[in-house]
């Protein structure tokens, strides 16, 4: 049998702190454990494209092909021929030698977010990516449902849910951040790349409301948008809004742990990976019903119905009022079906359907 060769596109690893730097993070690792396995049953060989700094990253059952960003555009040029090529991201913006194309279609998020000609111009993009591709999987039904409304598919179709990390065992005994003036428990809080459309501003204007209640923010602080609700929080003079620059894995173990309930308000998700991070938790959690967090955040999910501050404070007090005790179990049910492991599972199978090995 002729060993077939799959390449995964993983140079979005250098960013965890966004959910396609934490895809590729745990896309490359779970396929690395079968790596082995897959070259013994099926002839399979896996090549994860990468930065030189993450060569080696995922052990070395796996090949790596090393590439410069700028380089990227002359990938075709790469002498060896692919049976699969995985693209993990929809923006990608170079062609590889191989029989087959998969793409990963996390979002059309800049449907919500872009006007005129820039969104033109992304749109264009998309659907020539989406032209050059047999096959397309969609990281949740809403982005399936999203992307067929805008854009002529035809390339085979499937869904295959991104997964989110179990962080409950790696809780910290002692406050990471001991001496910086956080709460030590029952705080509310959000964790995000603090980007416009995470709507970190009507969390801060709901605080004026919840005087009795403090909020702890987590993200990228050190942007226009970041400064702007920096000053925002000085403007209305709050003294329960806390800001904290990007957290490692370890440290948003902890502020889940000991959190109150977590809040997403976002304007547009292809998935959400924090709010089922809290989930596993067992954390209430507190959702925009816009775009995939309904589907992700299931029916023990609290939702904002106006995104209005005084609104999203009363639905906040009362709902904190009604917790039933069998809350946060039915909560880590629902996060129990977002694993990385089945996640990595269903790409695996994928492969093989598509290479005509299973």
């Amino acid at each position: 049998m002729e060993t077939k060769r799959i390449l995964v596109d993983l140079f979005l690893l250098k960013n965890r702190f966004v959910g396609l730097g934490e895809f590729c993070a745990q896309l490359g690792s779970g396929l690395a454990k079968k790596a082995a396995d897959l070259k013994q049953k099926h002839d399979v060989e896996l090549y994860f494209l990468v930065e030189k700094k993450f060569k080696g990253c995922f052990g070395y059952d796996v090949n790596y092909i090393v590439m410069p960003h700028n380089l990227l555009p002359l990938m075709f040029l790469y002498p060896k021929r692919f049976d699969l090529f995985h693209e993990t991201r929809q923006t990608c913006n170079f062609s590889v030698n191989a029989d087959h194309t998969l793409l990963t279609v996390h979002d059309i998020n800049f449907k919500y977010e872009k006007k005129g000609r820039k969104l033109e111009r992304y749109s264009n993009k998309l659907r020539r990516i989406l032209n050059k591709c047999d096959y397309v999987n969609f990281i949740t039904e809403f982005v399936k449902r999203d992307t067929e409304s805008a854009f002529e598919v035809m390339a085979q179709k499937k869904v295959i849910y991104n997964g989110a990390t179990d962080l409950t065992s790696g809780v910290p005994e002692k406050n990471p951040f001991y001496g910086r003036g956080i709460p030590e428990k029952d705080f509310l809080l959000h964790i995000s790349g603090l980007n416009p459309k995470k709507n970190i501003r009507l969390l801060i204007e709901m605080m004026k409301h919840l005087a009795d209640e403090k909020i702890v923010i987590a993200g990228n602080w050190k942007s226009a948008y970041g400064d702007s609700n920096k000053e925002l929080i000085k403007k209305l003079n709050l003294k329960n809004v806390y800001c904290l620059e990007n957290v490692t894995e370890e440290q948003k173990a902890w502020l889940y742990g000991n959190c109150k309930a977590f809040f997403f308000p976002s304007l547009c998700e292809g998935f959400g990976l924090p709010p089922v991070e809290a989930m596993y938790f067992g954390k209430p959690v507190f959702l925009s019903t816009l775009t995939s967090l309904p589907e992700v955040g299931g029916e023990n999910a609290f939702y904002f119905k106006e995104l209005i501050p005084e609104k999203m404070a009363e639905t906040v007090s009362s709902s904190l009022k009604s917790i039933q005790p069998d809350l946060p179990e039915k909560l880590r049910k629902n996060a129990l079906k977002f694993s990385w492991e089945n996640c990595v599972e269903n790409y695996i199978n994928y492969y093989l359907e598509i290479l005509n090995l299973k």
